[in-house]
């Protein structure tokens, strides 16, 4: 089918370009390339399946035209959280109106299904792990204000205008290609890139915070899934593993990866820091059939792998 990938030449959206063009799919990927690279696309350089465009989600103009003809959307465009905490009207902008925007113009060009890519982020500081869909969302940040409003406007897109669309909480995503600029997971390259070169690496707090570590390819794997399944239109879905890392075990399994002796340097607390975040993916897995496939050792093992053999993109990614 023709799909449309939003925030494509980011992180995520790359490797989500990448399977969708495996499957078989054509793919228009758009991005406005504020945070993202066109080398993470490099893999999709003369595939007849591919089209790149660099526009803004605000576009009306651009999006009404990259609609025509495409069945399925995959929202993943969004300005951070660390660059929500500078600029929280820009945030707003991107993140909740450019959402209502390609939610209009899908709707008015007949999507079949609308894939919304929210985040963790909306739970706030959450009282119950691993958490459930249904509890309290309280952000404590711009960026998850915003994700927060993506939400609501993909269900009443949904309950008031018949537009199929499903939410996906992507919690604490690593992998390939990933950028340090992401708030929680982006210390990964960094820790690898300062353990291979024995440098320290720092920690912020006192390093107990608690992640749930999800490896790229099982959040695409969950994000394609939640595309096909009638079942899940409507709804929200955590996309995790389910169990939890603290940072400081992190930085260990790292420096064990690539037998380092780096030491661990602490640094202050940093703004909107949440000290526990484990999500419940039951319902995506009921729904979905989704069963995360990559532990956090063997992930962190590939990755250190990868960057070992490839060190070009590990400094092209950790560059300032």
């Amino acid at each position: 089918m023709k799909v449309l990938v939003t925030g494509a030449a980011g992180f995520i959206g790359s490797h989500l370009v990448g399977r969708l063009l495996d499957d078989g799919h054509e793919v228009t990927a758009l991005d406005d390339l504020y945070e993202g690279s066109l080398d993470n696309l490099g893999f999709a350089k003369g595939s007849k399946n591919f089209r790149f465009v660099e526009a803004d989600v605000r576009d009306k103009e651009t999006l009404d035209k990259e609609l025509e003809g495409v069945e399925n959307v995959f929202h993943l465009a969004a300005r951070n959280l660390m660059r929500s905490l500078d600029s929280p009207e820009t945030d707003c902008e991107v993140n909740a109106l450019g959402t209502v925007r390609i939610l209009q113009a899908s709707l008015e060009k007949g999507v079949r299904r609308f894939v919304h890519v929210s985040s963790a982020s909306v739970y706030g500081e959450p009282n119950k792990f691993p958490t459930t869909e249904d509890q309290p969302t309280v952000p404590t940040c711009p960026y998850g204000v915003s994700k927060l409003c993506g939400e609501n406007y993909a269900r009443v897109f949904h309950s008031n205008f018949g537009l199929d669309t499903v939410v996906l909480r992507y919690f604490n995503v690593y992998g390939t290609r990933q950028s340090p600029n992401s708030y929680y997971t982006g210390v990964i390259p960094i820790f690898i890139k300062s353990a291979m070169a024995g440098k320290p690496l720092t920690v912020y707090g006192d390093g107990e915070q608690v992640r749930d570590f999800t490896n790229v390819c099982d959040t695409v794997d969950a994000t394609i899934r939640a595309s096909k399944e009638k079942k899940c239109v409507g709804n929200v879905y955590n996309v995790c593993t389910g169990s939890g890392t603290t940072v400081n075990q992190l930085a260990e399994l790292i420096r064990g990866e690539t037998a380092s002796d780096s030491k661990i340097e602490k640094l202050p607390d940093r703004k909107a820091e949440i000290r526990k975040r484990i999500g419940d993916n039951s319902r995506l897995r009921e729904d979905a059939g989704f069963v995360p496939g990559v532990s956090l050792k063997s992930g962190l093992s590939e990755l250190v792998k990868f960057y070992t053999d490839n060190p070009a993109e590990l400094e092209r990614l950790t560059k300032k």
